[in-house]
């Protein structure tokens, strides 16, 4: 009481924590008396295995379920904790700490200590009083904290708190409690009552800690008591239960099962949250009242004019529940609404260009409970539920009486519950509207946090035959993901005009909306606490969506496509990698590349001639730039025909590939689908004639069979002569196209397939003739637009009049040959899969080695396959950006072997604009320079000899670097992951992190910062204050953290190390053949307490499942505790003969006076320490890693 009156008032509230815990104290200290345990405990005591807490000593634990963690440090207004494998909540907020095992930064005002309660605890307490007479007197409370499986369990010891020997007198009170989630009970069972004075007490209070699902009711002695949730916290309180403490109780509770949704006032005011009731164009009154809509034009323009009313539309959940399983819920749903009269005559089509629409009739009045938007609802739905241990839950939504297409592609899906132990993250619920509309809801277990929500939109749940349209919340304004398309940030921007289409097209990114060459309708969702959360629509038909602000900080968005189910994936993190690695476990872990895949790469199309190719390679051997391959684009073909090469402008071109091989380089030529059909003894086409492989039109419309007389539907692309398209569905068409390829490969040595015009690609569909069609009359492929297939009643927000546009007709069949045929309208989106799955086996199966396939349509599964660029970009300054959300979106969709076109492939690139592109290049997973057709060489020799110069040393710092990339392209493909990483995926707790998208890492250390703006020569960088960070090229420490500005002329990359880490080099070579003989040297950066870590994968670089077969080595790099051990965990690839001759440890903070090697002093002339940037350098080691080494710094 001496001191000031907010020092009283601080230690005042910490007393009353103690004072409020002492029975739990004291029961402590009985069982301290009569089995020896201990009270107070170091959390070693507790978590024996874990050996991070043999070191912990500045926090503990008060018996096993309370954890103290108190400020030491002066001044210090927060506190590194460490975080055992358990539930762990904060005492204050009752928000439970979602890192386990690792240590975490909790904030610790002056009038605060950290307090955490451990899940499965039942911790009596009793309520304060000035003294221990007085608190002795009053009422009693429990603590309950859940563990992963929803219970509890506690005990409590009482006697008159003076007299000796109670226990051996058994004059005292012990009572045992437990709470079971799956019961829903709580036990409270008596054993010993021998102390008369605790009839006169009672149990008041319960505070409960980790509900999943807040309970209506809690019933005792047919008496209901209701809970509520603590302002600002996750605690739930029951208050008022005045159980007398001498008695046994069962109280058990009640929750509802479909929780009825009240929508914010504002959706039902705010024109910007009405449904859309008239996608397709040209609406009006009259077509919006005939689909029992409401016809109101705001005031302000880009909301819906036409909008479906809340109390219309939607779907009902019927009383039919089923539990197949313990992870398989059914639910079933009957469509609410009627369907206008004559609203199935009411159907649109498109009959031009112009978009314009014809109305067969118009119905202008509808019944009150009558709406429909294009007539074909599916009346009655089924809804399974199920669940993949404890991350994962997938919805799928089906007709209940037909079956309908659905995606082909072969996925990994179990549905299994989780140990008994272990609870699920995610949780499913359906939800209804005060008018009967059911809605669905996952939310997490450990939050509540709901991560998806249909219910305040629940009339805009449309299951149509041919338009399946849903609405849901987001808890965040943080999203990334879904495309392929340009996306001018890597966080969405949430507009209300921005709806971005999804279907496979021949389209050049060109920063506006359009739709790309790939689908992957998969996001991801960063939550204001850091937890991140999942997505995928797993759907290949045409889609669009939109993402817009919400309520409350949250978003929302409108999803649509046209065609198969829904079926949807969640997956709770709850970090952004956690995301991916479980999405990765359904779709397939990433693509291992060969080694020489992660070299230079160069092409262009347009080198014309043989002798042009060996010009751009020679200026850039010339210039002493790495290089590892080089490309055959379609003008090295004869007349554009795949499987061939011009023999006048490309003679030699065989024994070229040869010299490559010598001299450590690799060729990868280009295949395109379309097939020449009218080239005179063309083997590739006769031999897929005769298998009858490509795609058909249907027997009953086939509109080009008074030409052909057969049902090949024929386009024109790049060959002179029209084409056919191969069904990479149909057996015979993979085993056609694998012949073509070891056929061609006996000609021609090449390394890998860059497989492009895989949407596929069909020129000009629809119009009078392709735009380079050769021949006088006009021809081209049209589509019978009158088809629904053709012209559906909504076309999603995509390029062009029509969904054939710059492709084949949408009525066009293929074969799997197991009986099913599909649609192209259905599976056109998987055309570029097919062709990757068919492709790769015959690649390896031409040299039996590992091989790479670059393809540009790609689809959820392909990065289990091959790798992706991101297509016929623009030299433009703008592109340079879009190569970096393009690489982390592309990383998202687990394809991260993925890079842009170098400095750009349309249009003259400028000296600056190259120069910084080959430096983002370098660090683009494929880094390749191409371009295109009647540009400029830029070839990067092809320059002045300062940006050679340039180009070189950026080059050269990409091929020292290749060991680290490697090592991290072996942990994605055996465990799952990303390579490059957005700020945000790395922190995602920092909310400035949150937004960045012009800088990015590979891995968690590594931190590229490239300048994208011409003109610059200073680049503004955000480095987390939670970690150190080192300049990559010195050493030396960056002391100011956070936003700051650095210098980067022109001839310079901004590279950042990340403290704990510790990466493996190796020096530069002209090809990856050379550098693999180089030796290797180490880069250790410290983190802040003094630690590091770090990995090298080693195997022959190019065989097939190296790491399966257990030819590989695999190193682990330790620092601590002023040791650094370098040891082989795995040493089965004794071909690698390479020494580790230098190690660099940056961050050091006192210089050592003795360094031990092995026990033995390292002679001083092997190592340095700069004083001024702390960096620690051993050279000249010539160690061999077969070996373990052990350094120590005294």
């Amino acid at each position: 009481a001496a001191w000031s009156s907010s020092a009283l008032s601080i230690m005042i509230s910490l007393l009353r924590i103690r004072y409020t815990l002492l029975p739990y104290y004291y029961t402590l200290f009985y069982k301290s008396h009569t089995t020896g345990s201990t009270v107070i405990r170091p959390l070693f005591h507790e978590y024996p295995t874990d050996k991070t807490t043999l070191d912990i000593f500045l926090q503990f634990l008060i018996g096993p379920n309370i954890m103290i963690a108190p400020v030491t440090d002066d001044g210090a207004r927060q506190v590194q904790v460490y975080i055992p494998s358990s539930h762990w909540y904060n005492y204050y907020s009752g928000v439970r700490i979602l890192y386990e095992k690792q240590f975490i930064t909790l904030l610790a005002p002056l009038d605060t200590i950290p307090i955490l309660l451990r899940g499965g605890a039942i911790i009596p307490t009793q309520e304060f009083a000035n003294n221990t007479k007085l608190s002795r007197e009053k009422p009693f409370g429990l603590i309950i904290v859940l563990n992963s499986n929803g219970n509890a369990q506690g005990d409590l010891f009482y006697d008159d708190g003076e007299s000796i020997d109670t226990i051996g007198l058994k004059s005292y009170y012990y009572s045992t409690y437990k709470w079971s989630i799956s019961e829903k009970r709580l036990i409270i069972n008596v054993i010993e009552n021998n102390y008369s004075q605790m009839s006169n007490l009672i149990l008041d209070t319960l505070t409960i800690y980790g509900l999943e699902n807040i309970p209506m009711i809690i019933n005792v002695n047919n008496k209901n008591f209701y809970p509520k949730i603590r302002p600002n916290t996750q605690i739930v309180d029951v208050n008022g239960l005045g159980l007398s403490m001498s008695q046994n109780y069962i109280l058990t509770w009640t929750t509802t099962e479909t929780p009825i949704v009240k929508p914010p006032q504002a959706l039902l005011t705010e024109p910007k949250y009405r449904v859309d009731c008239h996608p397709d164009s040209d609406v009006t009154s009259n077509t919006c009242l005939a689909r029992g809509c409401i016809w109101d034009i705001p005031m302000i323009s880009g909301f819906p004019s036409c909008y479906i009313p809340k109390e219309k539309g939607g779907y009902s959940q019927t009383d039919s529940v089923q539990q197949l399983t313990d992870a398989i819920t059914y639910y079933s749903l009957l469509r609410l609404s009627t369907k206008p009269l004559l609203n199935r005559a009411n159907i649109n089509y498109r009959i031009d260009s112009r978009q314009s629409m014809s109305n067969v009739k118009q119905l202008t009045t509808t019944r009150s409970n009558e709406f429909s938007i294009y007539g074909n609802d599916i009346d009655h739905l089924n809804i399974q539920v199920s669940v993949s241990g404890t991350d994962m839950i997938r919805l799928t939504i089906r007709d209940a009486n037909k079956q309908r297409y659905e995606v082909p592609v072969p996925i990994q899906w179990q549905a299994s519950l989780p140990s008994s132990s272990v609870q699920t993250k995610l949780k499913f619920e359906m939800t209804k509207t005060s008018n009967n509309q059911a809605g669905f809801r996952v939310k997490r277990t450990d939050t509540q946090s709901i991560i998806f929500d249909t219910s305040y939109f629940a009339e805009g749940f449309i299951y149509d035959d041919k338009y399946i349209q849903f609405i849901t919340t987001i808890p965040s304004r943080n999203i990334y993901g879904f495309g392929e398309n340009t996306h001018p940030t890597f966080r969405h921007i949430l507009n209300n005009s921005s709806r971005y289409g999804i279907f496979a097209r021949d389209q050049p990114p060109q920063g506006k909306n359009e739709n790309l060459y790939g689908t992957h309708p998969f996001y991801i969702s960063i939550e204001e606490n850091g937890q991140t959360f999942g997505v995928l629509i797993f759907n290949s038909n045409a889609q669009d969506y939109k993402f817009d602000e919400f309520e409350d900080n949250q978003s929302m968005l409108t999803y649509r496509t046209l065609g198969g189910i829904l079926d949807i994936f969640f997956f709770a993190g709850p970090r952004p990698e956690d995301v991916i690695r479980q999405y990765q476990i359904i779709i397939g872990n990433p693509y291992m590349p060969p080694y020489w895949a992660l070299g230079f790469q160069l092409c262009r199309y347009g080198y014309d001639t043989l002798d042009n190719m060996k010009a751009a390679m020679q200026r850039t051997l010339d210039g002493h730039i790495p290089l590892d391959v080089m490309y055959g684009d379609i003008d090295y073909f004869h007349k554009q025909l795949d499987f061939t090469w011009d023999p006048v402008r490309f003679q030699g071109l065989p024994e070229y590939v040869d010299r490559l091989h010598i001299q450590g380089m690799k060729f990868i030529t280009i295949l395109d689908p379309a097939i020449d059909s009218e080239e005179p003894n063309y083997d590739v086409f006769i031999e897929g004639e005769k298998a009858d492989i490509w795609i058909k039109w249907p027997e009953n419309r086939n509109l080009q069979f008074n030409e052909t007389k057969n049902r090949n539907m024929v386009g024109y692309v790049w060959p002179i002569g029209k084409t056919v398209f191969p069904d990479y569905f149909y057996p015979p068409a993979k085993e056609w196209w694998k012949n073509q390829i070891l056929k061609y490969h006996k000609q021609l040595k090449f390394d890998g397939l860059w497989i492009d015009m895989n949407e596929p690609a069909n020129f000009d569909t629809n119009k009078l003739q392709p735009w380079n069609w050769p021949r006088p009359d006009p021809w081209n492929l049209h589509c019978p637009l009158d088809e629904l297939l053709e012209s559906p009643q909504y076309k999603t927000a995509i390029y062009g009049d029509y969904l054939s546009d710059k492709t084949l007709c949408m009525i066009g069949e293929q074969n799997d040959g197991q009986g099913k045929i599909y649609k192209h309208y259905d599976v056109h989106n998987l055309y570029g899969w097919s062709e990757t799955i068919a492709t790769l086996p015959a690649a390896r199966a031409t040299e039996n080695k590992r091989s790479i396939i670059i393809s540009r349509s790609t689809f959820p599964t392909s990065g289990t396959y091959a790798g992706h660029w991101l297509g016929d970009n623009t030299a433009a300054w703008s592109h340079i950006k879009y190569n970096i959300i393009g690489m982390l979106e592309f990383n998202l969709f687990g394809i991260p072997y993925v890079g842009a076109d170098i400095c750009g492939f349309e249009g003259n690139t400028t000296e600056e604009m190259c120069q910084r592109w080959m430096q983002l290049g370098a660090f683009n997973p494929f880094f390749r320079n191409h371009n295109g057709i009647r540009f400029a060489d830029q070839d990067p020799g092809n320059f002045p000899p300062e940006i050679i110069d340039s180009n070189r040393r950026v080059v050269e710092t990409r091929y020292t670097l290749i060991p680290y990339l490697y090592t991290l392209f072996h942990r994605v493909h055996i465990s799952g992951g990303t390579i490059v990483r957005s700020m945000a995926h790395e922190f995602p707790t920092d909310p400035l992190c949150w937004p960045l998208d012009e800088q990015f890492l590979w891995g968690s250390h590594l931190l590229i910062a490239p300048v994208i703006y011409e003109g610059h020569i200073t680049k503004n960088v955000y480095l987390p204050s939670s970690e150190r960070w080192f300049n990559y090229y010195t050493g030396e420490e960056i002391i100011t953290l956070g936003e700051i500005t650095v210098q980067a002329p022109r001839d310079y990359l901004p590279l950042y190390l990340r403290g704990g880490s510790i990466l493996p080099h190796q020096q530069s070579g002209m090809n990856t053949v050379l550098a693999r003989k180089k030796l290797f040297y180490l880069y250790v950066a410290l983190d802040k307490q003094q630690k590091a870590q770090g990995y090298l994968y080693w195997d022959d670089g190019e065989s097939i499942d190296t790491y399966q077969r257990l030819d590989y080595n695999y190193f682990r790099f330790n620092y601590d505790a002023q040791r650094l051990i370098l040891e082989p965990w795995t040493y089965k690839y004794p071909e690698m003969n390479n020494r580790l001759e230098e190690i660099s440890i940056f961050g050091v903070i006192k210089q050592p006076t003795t360094i031990l090697w092995n026990r033995q002093e390292l002679s001083k002339d092997k190592w340095t320490f700069d004083t001024n940037t702390k960096v620690l350098k051993m050279k000249t080691l010539a160690l061999d890693l077969s070996q373990i080494h052990r350094f120590v710094f005294l």
